[in-house]
């Protein structure tokens, strides 16, 4: 991200961008539920306006939500096993080593765990993916998936953790 990034001239986590054209961004991760049970945009979709939220489990994530109320039947729908149950924050998407979309923050977050921000990195096939922890705030996360976008070839969602809890 150089100086002339526009995140650096974005004060407050209520700012949004989002580039002009805005490009489609496409990649494929893992994920934990059947298809159809939630309806809402994909983890890289950036032509979403509102702010959105998904949850996490080291098997893979599910699509994003945009209302403001918790999808129902969680345990029926995302499997349990040895892992967290984490909620997300959709916050930024990189594409080509540049920022595309950066969304405002919208949801309170509870204590849980030393990595404010996340990075979601799609692997190399249809059920890989990374998450990483982050710097914070935002303007670094967004910087760390720059590099990351740029040297891997790869798009990288920035996401902020919202809550999590033991799924098993």
């Amino acid at each position: 991200m150089s100086a002339t990034s526009p995140v650096w001239n974005l004060r407050g986590d209520d700012a949004g961008w989002q580039a002009d054209p805005l490009p489609q961004v496409r990649a494929e991760v893992p994920s934990v539920v059947d298809p159809g049970w939630l309806d809402g945009p994909g983890l890289f979709d950036v032509a979403h306006d509102a702010t959105a939220r998904f949850y996490a489990t080291n098997r893979g994530v599910t699509p994003c939500f945009l209302d403001t109320e918790e999808p129902a039947d969680l345990q029926r729908h995302v499997p349990m096993g040895y892992t967290n149950l984490d909620l997300f924050e959709k916050r930024a998407v990189v594409a080509d080593g540049a920022l595309v979309r950066l969304w405002p923050q919208r949801f309170d977050a509870t204590p849980s765990g030393p990595y404010h921000f996340h990075l979601v990195v799609p692997g190399g096939g249809e059920h890989e993916m990374l998450v990483l922890g982050a710097s914070h705030p935002v303007p670094y996360p967004i910087l760390q998936a720059e590099n990351l976008s740029a040297r891997l070839g790869v798009p990288v969602l920035v996401a902020r953790r919202l809550s999590s809890r033991a799924w098993h």
